[in-house]
């Protein structure tokens, strides 16, 4: 299991999440 590329991933889908949220106000 790479740890550093679950750790990317999370933190990616995170951002998404963020920048979905900010597009949307």
């Amino acid at each position: 299991i790479d740890k550093l590329k679950i750790l990317s991933e999370s933190l990616a889908s995170s951002i998404m999440k963020a920048e979905k949220r900010i597009s949307d106000h």
